[in-house]
């Protein structure tokens, strides 16, 4: 009896060997295939067009945001070794390793962060009436892509689009909010957007709701609609106003992130060789 014990726990002892070692490989061969997996990119940037002249100090909050950028985002999309440093007159160059195509992280990253509020044509039919063609020189076709999930098919998605009639000239921009939060509430998991002014700005949004009452409005960042138009049905004061809707969680998420660190005092051109010049 004791010889059985004995000899059941020395193949209990060879298991356990075997088992450790055999993690220990693995966990090495993922260690070794990440690092050969994980390229290092570069990227340069002229902030603002060919032309335009940049304040040092500009050059310097391009910097910070974009440093805190890749802070934020950093396990969103794996980047390893970051760094960002200016570059004589203009330009701001980026650094990062990652798995990958870095096309989408570098669209997130160099996000400029301006944000306007545009009011709706008050008619809300007049795209299907008039067509685009129809609108006259002061409103102009904007797109919502709206992500729906397929119920046939589990986790797929369509891309349903929604084309509104919007004012050219923003009533009110926002060079830069003073914070921006993403929540996500309730088993269904609807995605509130909490946009917080500076001082400036909130009293600028309550005067202008205040005139608007009744109005459609929508808000665009760069001039792109993430969420649809929203009804003004009073004055919204407080300092921050909410975006709530079943939208992509990763999409909100990335955006609430970007615009919490700032926005860029000018958007960032890309300049294919940093030895060129870009403006010849």
């Amino acid at each position: 009896m004791a010889a059985h014990g004995s000899a059941l726990s020395n193949y209990l002892k060879k298991v356990l060997l075997f088992g450790g070692g055999a993690l220990c490989l693995i966990a090495v061969f993922a260690a070794v295939w990440s690092r050969v997996g994980r390229q290092t990119h570069t990227f340069t940037f002229r902030l603002g067009p060919p032309g335009t002249e940049v304040a040092a100090a500009d050059l310097r909050r391009a910097g910070q945001v974009l440093q805190g950028r890749l802070a934020a985002l950093r396990r969103e999309f794996r980047l390893g070794a970051c760094a960002v440093r200016a570059l004589p007159q203009d330009r701001v160059e980026m650094t990062f390793t990652c798995d990958g195509d870095p096309t989408e992280p570098v669209a997130w990253l160099t996000l400029q962060g301006k944000a306007e509020f545009r009011l709706l044509h008050p008619q809300d039919d007049v795209l299907e009436r008039a067509g685009p063609e129809g609108l006259g020189p002061d409103y102009e076709v904007k797109v919502y892509r709206e992500r729906r999930y397929l119920h046939v098919r589990l986790n797929e998605m369509r891309v349903v689009e929604h084309r509104y009639a919007v004012e050219r000239e923003p009533v009110l921009t926002v060079g830069e909010f003073a914070g921006v939060t993403m929540d996500a509430v309730g088993l269904k998991k609807n995605v509130v957007l909490t946009f917080r002014f500076k001082e400036a700005d909130a009293r600028a949004f309550a005067a202008t709701t205040a005139l608007h009452a009744g109005r459609w409005m929508a808000l665009l960042i760069d001039g792109e609609m993430f969420f649809p138009p929203k009804r003004i049905e009073s004055a919204v004061a407080g300092g921050s106003v909410q975006v709530s809707g079943f939208f992509r969680i990763p999409t909100q998420r990335r955006l609430a992130r970007v615009l919490d660190c700032g926005s860029l005092p000018q958007p960032l051109v890309p300049v294919p060789d940093p030895g060129a010049d870009a403006g010849g």
